[in-house]
């Protein structure tokens, strides 16, 4: 694992994200959450104190997993769901991926990244419900709820501020297989993503659950108007390959606003003209459809 190192942006203390994949790191001087936005950092305020738990498990602990590489722990989550508080671990890889290891009750579940058809919206899931999770099998949702960002331990490879609500599904499957679908934080959107490599693919949310609407390359982005105003996401992003995203965050372009004004007047006008393309094109289709349907032509 590599790691990059910062000042903490509320005590100036270094830290050190070990994981490349690591968007959130609790600055052990200050019990900040600092979030890795491109190659700016933003605290998200201070993280509670850890709620005591009987876990055996530590941070900077080694281990292996059949069927995995051998991981450390890198990061500790704690969620609460309303009745009770259990621990997520984040598990790092030499190569830099990783994945959670789920503990609960005593009991431990090993969960590795795995690609999936698009999925069913989160408001429109319901426990019983049949996902076809592609070559993973038919999995049945088990529970459809959401948890407090409650405390944290070392580093995330999600950018929450703590006490945010985390959206999630359990699915069970074939041969006693456990999955769950996360949705993060929700629908809201708070961030402009800039593709730097790979490409993504956007999808819009229909009757019948997802479409794809467009796929973007380097130098492409999406969340444009999070920056200049609140809003709920209006489409989703899903990697179309290996991928890497530059984020600018709402906060941090106010932030930047106020320290470099001209630039962030140049970032708006580039927004401004990417929006006017885009009305643009879907203003000549509406025109487009309109002729046609003046024309009686169903197409």
């Amino acid at each position: 694992m590599s790691g990059y190192q910062a000042a903490c942006p509320s005590c100036g203390a270094a830290i050190v994200f070990a994981l490349g994949a690591s968007r959130l790191r609790v600055c052990e001087h200050c019990g900040s959450a600092v979030a890795r936005k491109g190659a700016n950092l933003e605290s998200y305020g201070k993280v509670a104190d850890l709620i005591p738990t009987a876990s055996v498990l530590a941070l900077g602990m080694d281990g292996d997993y059949e069927g995995a590489p051998p991981f450390r722990l890198v990061g500790r989550l704690q969620l609460d769901w309303g009745q009770g508080t259990w621990d997520e671990w984040l598990l790092g890889f030499a190569d830099g991926s990783w994945a959670w290891l789920s503990e609960a009750q005593g009991r431990f579940h090993y969960m590795g990244q795995a690609p999936v058809p698009p999925a069913p919206a989160f408001d429109d899931l319901a426990v019983g419900h049949t996902l076809d999770l592609g070559a993973a099998g038919t999995f049945v949702v088990a529970e459809v709820r959401s948890a407090r960002f409650a405390s944290a331990q070392g580093e995330l490879p999600f950018a929450a501020a703590p006490g945010r609500e985390l959206h999630y599904a359990d699915l069970s499957g074939p041969g006693g297989q456990f999955a769950t679908l996360d949705y993060g934080t929700g629908d809201a959107a708070e961030a402009l993503y800039v593709v730097k490599s790979g490409g993504l693919r956007l999808l819009a949310r229909t009757a019948t659950g997802q479409r794809e609407v467009a796929t973007l390359g380097p130098g492409e982005s999406v969340g444009e108007l999070s920056l200049l105003a609140p809003g709920v996401r209006l489409v989703s992003a899903a990697a179309a390959c290996p991928s890497e995203l530059v984020e600018i965050g709402r906060r941090a372009f106010f932030k930047t606003a106020q320290e470099k004004p001209q630039a962030c007047l140049k970032l708006s006008l580039l927004i401004a003209a990417a929006l006017s393309r885009r009305m643009g094109g879907a203003r000549g289709a509406l025109e487009g459809a309109l002729a046609r349907a003046a024309q009686g032509s169903p197409e």
